[in-house]
């Protein structure tokens, strides 16, 4: 297995730490660091990068606000991998364990390179989709090439964050997640006295409630969108932002993290970590679906 790495970095207080790490599992020569705010730009240039390797098999598009787990790495890999039966599958979704909601969620992706390469026509799908990833994998999906997840953790998201991350992240969730209001909420007010990191995410999180209700559907995933809100709330509060010092030493360790695991976790975990991926289900599977209806439904309204 041939693996190469392209982490996508912001300007996240990890990035170093990201690549570092990175480069350390897989070697140096086999992880590049792609600097580009638009999150829409950097999966398009991410795309582009992957479909230009010779001699590999697989890609993980690496964000940097997350840090791999060192343990077991590459086998952890190989044994999602060894689950798909689908050899010309799209992309494979690993778990990460996440800061905000203090459980696992799906988020770290790994494509099979030669199913990317046909995938490079849709890339434009990709801007100014609130979800670029996903709407290309859709895209796929209607193809033929899937998506498929594997309930493997291998990294960390959102540990270690500038305060101003956290805040447009929880931000960007008040107006994603109207439906999980009722996670998120809780969750951060309960550990806002805890950790500062869950105090800026209670103000993000309910700025962007506010946000929502004022007829905002969608909002942006630039960082600089959220600097001046930030510093005005810093400025109110007389805080501080983090330092820009972060070590090999702050990484979390998954059996500590998992002890901390969310109480809301078994209540929402259907969509946290759900066991089906939802785009595969392509028009034509729907329409399958629709007409196998109509005929059960048929021959039992005739039995009547």
């Amino acid at each position: 297995m041939n693996l190469f790495i392209v982490v996508r970095g912001a300007k996240e207080r990890t990035e170093a730490l990201c690549v570092q790490i990175a480069k350390k599992l897989v070697g140096n020569d086999n992880v590049v660091l792609l600097n580009e705010p638009s999150f829409a730009k950097a999966h398009i240039k991410s795309m582009e990068i992957a479909a230009s390797l010779k001699g590999y098999d697989y890609v993980i598009f690496l964000d940097a606000d997350i840090l791999l787990i060192q343990e077991n790495f590459l086998a952890t890999i190989k044994k999602g991998l060894a689950k798909v039966k689908d050899k010309k599958f799209y992309m494979l979704n690993y778990q990460i364990f996440d800061r905000q909601c203090s459980t696992p969620v799906y988020g770290m992706h790994l494509y099979n390179i030669e199913s990317l390469k046909k995938a490079l026509p849709y890339k434009h799908i990709a801007l100014g989709a609130q979800r670029p990833e996903t709407a290309v994998c859709v895209q796929m999906a209607k193809k033929g090439y899937k998506t498929y997840i594997t309930p493997h953790i291998i990294g960390f998201h959102g540990y270690e964050q500038y305060y101003l991350d956290m805040y447009r992240t929880a931000y960007v969730r008040g107006v994603k997640y109207k439906g999980h209001w009722d996670f998120y909420l809780p969750t951060f007010y309960k550990n806002k006295d805890v950790h500062p990191d869950y105090f800026w995410c209670y103000l993000g999180l309910i700025d962007g409630i506010i946000s929502y209700s004022q007829g905002n559907s969608n909002a942006s995933l630039a960082k600089k969108d959220y600097i001046r809100n930030f510093e005005i709330h810093l400025q109110k509060l007389d805080l501080q932002e983090k330092n820009d010092a972060v070590q090999i030493t702050d990484v979390p360790n998954l059996a500590e993290e998992l002890k901390k695991m969310n109480p809301l976790y078994e209540q929402n975990k259907g969509w946290l970590t759900p066991v089906k991926v939802g785009i595969n289900d392509t028009n034509e599977t729907k329409k399958l679906i629709k007409k196998i209806y109509k005929r059960v439904k048929a021959k039992l309204k005739a039995k009547k």
